[in-house]
């Protein structure tokens, strides 16, 4: 596989996970579903927009932690090696991931007629901020971000360039949601597909457990 061929499959590995973390009834896809059914599509946008740059601001910490902790590490004799330890400890948090995945409840379902108020400067503000907290200190999006950052995206190019990833992604999901969510009609039919989404969503991070853990055995 030529080098640029691998960056690209690196790249879309890591984007189709974090599309199954996304969709995961999560903290920051329960918000969205909640203020879209209260609020609206454009009600609801600036909470995503802080999603965003939350996610963003959390894959570049995790990134730039895991990087000076891979410096220190590389000057001190160690019993195991560095790419058994970092793909051991990925795989089990993208196994605990696919655990809560199975496990996670169902998302809420708003008023048969939500509000439609436009946001005023501070309520967007306000909004923008709750949703860059919600992102920045989400446990499974951090989980995911550590799983990879410790095994495939551990060392070039791909890590920065999937930091850049995570919040367009972000964005693109939380705008997707919100748009399905301030409908009635869609919220009922993601209830009763719950099961569905969560399994898919489990599953795939558990085959991505396993890929990952791959290289070691040969």
């Amino acid at each position: 596989m030529s080098g640029q061929a691998g960056l690209g499959w690196l790249l879309l590995h890591f984007a189709l996970g974090y599309l199954a973390v996304n969709a995961v009834p999560g903290p920051n896809m329960l918000a969205t579903a909640t203020l879209a059914a209260l609020r609206g599509l454009r009600g609801v946008l600036p909470f995503c927009l802080g999603l965003a740059v939350g996610a963003g601001l959390l894959a570049a910490t995790l990134r730039l932690a895991f990087a000076l902790a891979q410096e220190m590490a590389s000057r001190l004799p160690a019993a195991l090696p560095l790419e058994v330890a970092g793909r051991s400890a990925g795989a089990v948090l993208l196994l605990l991931l696919a655990l809560q995945a199975m496990t996670a409840a169902p998302p809420p379902v708003g008023p048969a007629r939500p509000a439609r108020q436009p946001l005023s400067r501070r309520a967007a503000g306000m909004a923008f901020l709750a949703g860059a907290l919600t992102a920045a200190t989400n446990p499974i999006t951090a989980a995911y971000m550590a799983a990879q950052f410790l095994g495939p995206l551990a060392d070039g190019i791909a890590s920065w360039i999937a930091v850049l990833i995570v919040p367009a992604q972000a964005m693109a999901w939380g705008v997707l949601v919100a748009a399905l969510f301030s409908r009635p009609a869609i919220q009922r039919a993601a209830l009763a597909r719950h099961r569905m989404v969560c399994a898919a969503s489990g599953l795939a991070l558990a085959a991505m457990a396993v890929a990952m853990l791959r290289p070691l055995f040969g």
